[in-house]
């Protein structure tokens, strides 16, 4: 049994690694890259006995080494998703609207934390960096910002197959903007009681659905409003996430999780800062949406 899950995980790195080196793309000199004397640290992968051990679960990383680079301005699915929630119409708040700004150019995401999450009570990952930017890439303006500055702010999708949202409970689909609960925003940084504005980011994305299989993808990125208005503009971005799979004796494999752009897009696979002195707050079961 054992043999067996750690070829499948064997081959599910295989496939994202190979995915990560067809889709990274250099947009400007804009990259990700992990601290060389990170305050966290990296792990890939985590292994968990479940029922006293007669099943093993693995929670991995999806993308296995970093985050990815995605095209600036969002994707068609981000979009979508700010259309539906904060369009015109919006279900959350009405009224915004969003511009394509430029790529990054000189700057870098210094990836502090990366972690892939495996207990028998809770999955997940975590995800923690550090923008700085570049020459000439937005900065972000002193706070308090007041009305007419320009204010940086991340935008995060997530997509995943174990609903917390608007259709609780696992099997059921969620696409969803990522909001603090009762936020009329749609930024991932604005809340009550949780504030992790630019130059920082950090989540911690959580399940409790240990003995089942969880598809888990984010796609984030870096926006830009001037204060009092609803107007946004979205800079380059990246893609991360997590996947689980549980092992159970006398069952077929499951089949290999999608990447994170695959399910974001619907393109095939083969088409394809704990300790931080900065950090506002840590611990953030992943979207307590509305």
């Amino acid at each position: 049994m054992a043999l067996r899950l750690l070829r499948r995980i064997a081959g599910g790195l295989i496939a994202a690694l190979l995915y990560s080196l067809s889709t990274v793309a250099a947009f400007g000199d804009f990259m990700v890259s992990f601290d060389p004397k990170p305050l966290g640290k990296y792990v890939g992968e985590q292994t968990y006995p479940l029922q006293g051990g007669l099943f093993l679960g693995q929670s991995i990383l999806d993308p296995a080494n970093k985050p990815t680079v995605l095209v600036p301005g969002g994707t068609p699915g981000l979009l979508e998703d700010l259309k539906l929630q904060f369009g015109a119409d919006g279900t959350i708040d009405k009224g915004w609207t969003w511009q394509a700004g430029p790529a990054l150019k000189n700057s870098t995401f210094l990836v502090e934390d990366y972690e892939a999450v495996g207990t028998s009570t809770k999955v997940g990952g975590t995800l923690t960096f550090i923008y700085r930017p570049g020459a000439g890439d937005p900065m972000q303006v002193a706070s308090p910002a007041k009305k007419g500055d320009i204010e940086l702010h991340w935008i995060q999708r997530v997509v995943d197959n174990d609903n917390i949202t608007d259709n609780p409970g696992y099997g059921n689909p969620e696409d969803t903007i990522d909001i603090t609960k009762g936020s009329k925003t749609p930024f991932y940084d604005v809340g009550p009681a949780f504030d992790t504005r630019p130059p920082i980011f950090q989540d911690g994305a959580y399940r409790f659905d240990t003995q089942h299989d969880i598809n888990f993808n984010a796609e984030l990125f870096l926006v830009s409003n001037v204060v009092g208005t609803k107007t946004i503009t979205i800079y380059s971005g990246v893609t991360w996430g997590w996947f689980t799979r549980v092992e159970r004796e006398g069952e077929a494999m499951a089949p290999e999780p999608p990447s994170v752009v695959t399910m974001a897009t619907g393109l095939s696979l083969t088409a394809g800062l704990f300790g931080l002195g900065l950090i506002r707050r840590l611990g953030r079961q992943h979207c307590p949406c509305q």
